[in-house]
């Protein structure tokens, strides 16, 4: 392929995968008792993951939470307590920051949250 075909060609922009919010809800246990559950919620979300950026670490250690990612979107509705599931991964949302919408650039939801290794795990 030439320089030219290489320059004229428009880069196909990966769109970031859907993934699945989920809130804890109480189920009643056989002994009377209640459990909790993660059910799914709404549509799956299209939302970028990222290892947690040292300043965020520090920003919420101070807070004594420990964060391991930070998850990026342009869609609201998810909530500190949340889970956000991708590929079987779950990161628990410990923080929210907004950043509202500047000329053509949309709000953008920024999520703080740690990665949870148990499938129920509730904090």
């Amino acid at each position: 392929m030439s320089l030219q075909q290489l320059m004229s060609q428009t880069p196909q922009l990966g769109q970031p995968a859907p993934r699945v919010q989920q809130d804890v809800q109480t189920d009643p246990d056989a002994a009377g008792g209640w459990i909790p559950i993660w059910r799914d919620l709404y549509a799956p979300v299209a939302c970028r993951i990222e290892d947690a950026s040292a300043a965020a670490i520090v920003q919420f250690a101070r807070k004594e939470l420990d964060i391991t990612h930070e998850i990026f979107t342009f869609q609201g509705g998810i909530r500190v307590g949340m889970r956000v599931v991708n590929g079987g991964v779950n990161y628990l949302v410990l923080g929210v920051q907004v950043e509202p919408a500047t000329g053509r650039i949309p709000t953008t939801y920024h999520f703080f949250a740690q990665e949870q290794r148990a499938q129920n795990q509730v904090q």
